[in-house]
């Protein structure tokens, strides 16, 4: 009988998945370490020597197998938990008194410019509080206004400025993007707000040499590309297909390559080390002066120098350094003339990479391309083998999109997980932008060659390179106006994604093995899915309530009901706004019908009632109380549970308040100011009166039954 998986032909497994657990466990329960795991570690390496030197009952390779796999799982917990650089002594935030200024002293390591703000990341070196100085380590982000002329700042920049040093906070609206938890795998989990000019820089070129070169290199590539390309969109795009640097995409073109499926092409991905190792070895066709030995290392050097520059000069993204690892390894396997396995490949240089930085377990860019190029190994040849076309064109295209399918198949329920959409023509549009963006990628690397060597012909290089953009562009938007390009799916959580996987390998093996067991536990699983997207379906039409969002100092209500919204916003609160913090939550209830209003405004329909500040909802109301609005009106009895809402600073007390009615809760939403929050807060304490501070607790939602 075939197998699927010969284990024993692959150890590396019983290394990495021990110790992919034991990450997984570290950082589900950071309380386990480090003593637990140290008490692992030690277990397994004492039952290793145990197995190879003690006789009978030690030397079984089941005991040895079990006592690896104990040390690896330790060992992935423990270097878990030793990545998070709060765990070390010297961290930055054990000196700064709270809500207090400090001065900080760091160098930069990377930079993000935004429309009206800029990010800094800062490797922090020296922290002086009101006591003393301290030398520290630990990353901070700061988020500066562009208040004055924006300066150059660059990678390697030592800086010294006041900062008032906060946690970052976890998300405050419902189903929105976890931030925090974004932030927290890049190791970074403390940021400070200010301004450029409380900058000053003392020192330039103060970070790894290496890195500096990589930064100063990618610095003047955009350059080149800036000054070549004239068009705004097309150098966004151009510099994100070869550089990586995404900063200057717009989003709408971003939207436009994410609902056709085409993101990856503007993320530095396992295809342009493909390209450029292609490049590489055609050149080395041409004959090279030497003997065979010394040919042999300068090709091998001259490939390592160009992949692994390129991988630091577009940014070292989880995507490129999965395929520069497995590059390597399969060139050095070749160097030694060894047979390299892809399966083996593929797990050694994830288990390299979880060894550097254990972080890059939970990066959506690290899973989804090792599942990809998973998908690819195991799925292409078969998928491949359905259609044989004589033309070759014909048999292009069917390889690609072959190759499509096999990617698709694997990062699919991961995808729905994470993104919640599904691109239709993601088919289409690979035939199309992936031939495209090959020339382009081509040409635009032919450009920064020759720039330094012959600036003359830079000008035809970018006109071309401009041209293939736009193209791209083109056939991205083309694909993009299709009907039903994107299809939403709400349905995906965390363990329907484990469903879901379990359908996949179910009714692979079916087919490999062709056994009707395996058949029937397909479809078992596939009516768990079915089950649990039709309940998801029914609770989301029976769901009704409110929920008050934290919006700045924007107000934005959403009313709720049978899949259906009513928005109630402040009068200057712009629709970018209410869909940045309300979108993800429409799209998790599948929210099919909108109407909305503004606070001024009055709106009346069978089961909702909004007229002067007062919301009626089913059996409750909420009164919204503002700075033209300071008292509560007389309500009908049917409203039985009643609700202030306190917006845009009010002058007025809790005790006022109190005499004006009997409220169930109080709400105070983040356009009021802080010391005003504070002050209603004490004063409702001190009634026995029930609040809400959105500001501190996140949204407010309550449900009604229905």
């Amino acid at each position: 009988m075939k197998k699927i998986i010969h284990w024993n032909a692959y150890p590396i497994l019983w290394l990495l998945l021990p110790y992919v657990g034991g990450i997984v466990t570290a950082d589900c329960n950071n309380l386990l370490a480090p003593i637990t795991f140290h008490v692992l570690f030690f277990t397994g390496l004492l039952w290793m020597i145990m197995a190879m030197t003690i006789d009978h009952f030690f030397q079984k390779e089941g005991f040895f197998r079990l006592a690896t796999m104990v040390f690896w799982f330790a060992a992935g917990g423990f270097s878990m938990w030793k990545a998070d650089e709060r765990n070390t002594n010297q961290h930055f935030s054990r000196f700064c008194v709270q809500d207090s200024l400090v001065v900080v002293n760091g160098i930069i390591s990377d930079i993000t410019e935004k429309l009206k703000h800029i990010q800094v990341t800062v490797r922090v070196k020296m922290v002086l509080n009101t006591t003393d100085l301290r030398a520290t380590d630990g990353n901070l982000l700061l988020q500066l206004k562009k208040d004055t002329p924006v300066p150059k700042l660059r990678y390697g920049d030592e800086l010294v400025f006041h900062a008032k040093v906060e946690r970052i906070a976890a998300p405050k609206n419902p189903n929105t993007f976890d931030y925090q938890r974004f932030l927290h795998y890049k190791n970074i989990h403390y940021q400070s707000f200010g301004a450029i000019s409380n900058l000053r820089c003392i020192a330039q070129s103060r970070g790894h040499p290496v890195m500096q070169l990589a930064f100063d290199s990618r610095e003047k590539c955009i350059y080149t590309l800036r000054k070549y390309v004239s068009t705004d969109e097309a150098f966004a795009v151009a510099a994100a297909l070869i550089l990586g640097y995404r900063d200057a995409v717009e989003a709408a073109m971003t939207t436009a390559y994410i609902d056709t499926g085409a993101m990856h092409l503007l993320a530095v991905s396992g295809m342009h080390i493909g390209l450029l190792y292609g490049a590489l070895i055609f050149l080395f066709q041409f004959q090279i002066a030497g003997s065979r030995t010394r040919r042999n290392y300068l090709r091998t050097s001259i490939l390592f120098v160009s992949v692994w520059g390129f991988t630091l000069l577009t940014g070292a993204g989880a995507s490129v350094l999965r395929a520069a690892a497995m590059f390597s390894l399969f060139y050095i396997g070749r160097a030694l003339r060894r047979r390299a396995d892809n399966y083996h490949i593929w797990a050694v240089s994830a288990f390299l990479l979880l060894l550097w930085n254990p972080y890059q377990l939970y990066d959506i860019g690290f899973q989804l391309s090792y599942l990809a190029v998973l998908g690819i190994l195991f799925y292409y040849s078969k998928i491949y083998k359905w259609f044989y076309f004589k033309s070759k064109v014909l048999r292009y295209a069917w390889e690609s999109l072959a190759m499509g399918f096999a990617a698709q198949l694997m990062t699919l329920p991961l995808s729905l997980y994470y993104f919640g959409q599904f691109s239709t023509y993601f088919w289409l549009s690979g035939l199309l932008a992936i031939p495209i963006s090959t020339i382009a990628l081509y040409v635009g690397i032919c450009l920064l060659v020759i720039d330094p060597f012959f600036p003359s012909w830079s000008p035809i290089f970018g006109k071309i390179l401009q041209f293939w953009i736009e193209v791209m562009n083109g056939s991205i938007r083309l694909v993009q106006g299709l009907p039903s390009t994107v299809q939403r799916v709400s349905w995906v959580t965390e363990w329907a994604v484990w469903v879901l996987y379990g359908i996949l390998i179910c009714w692979t093996i079916a087919l490999q093995k062709r056994r009707l067991n395996w058949v029937f536990y397909g479809m078992f699983l596939t009516s768990i899915a079915a089950g649990h997207y039709a309940l998801k379906s029914w609770k989301d039409y029976q769901y009704q309530g409110i929920i008050v969002y934290d919006a700045g100092k924007n107000t934005v209500i959403d009313i709720l009901r049978q899949k259906k919204c009513h928005t109630i916003y402040s009068e200057n609160c712009h629709r970018t706004t209410r869909a940045r913090v309300a979108e993800k939550c429409h799209n998790a209830m599948n929210i099919s019908s909108f109407t909305d209003c503004s606070l001024n405004e009055s709106y009346k329909d069978t089961f909702l009632f909004y007229y002067k500040n007062v919301i009626g909802f089913g059996t409750i109301s909420v009164e919204v109380l503002d700075k033209f609005q300071k008292k509560v009106a007389s309500l009908p009895n049917n409203w039985v549970e009643q609700y202030v809402l306190i917006v845009d600073n009010p002058n007025i007390s809790m005790f006022e308040l109190k005499k004006q009615g009997s409220f169930k809760q109080i709400i105070f939403n983040t356009s009021n100011q802080k010391s005003n929050v504070m002050r209603w807060k004490k004063e409702c304490q001190q009634l026995g009166l029930a609040y809400h501070d959105i500001g501190e607790n996140g949204a407010w939602m309550l449900k009604l039954n229905p």
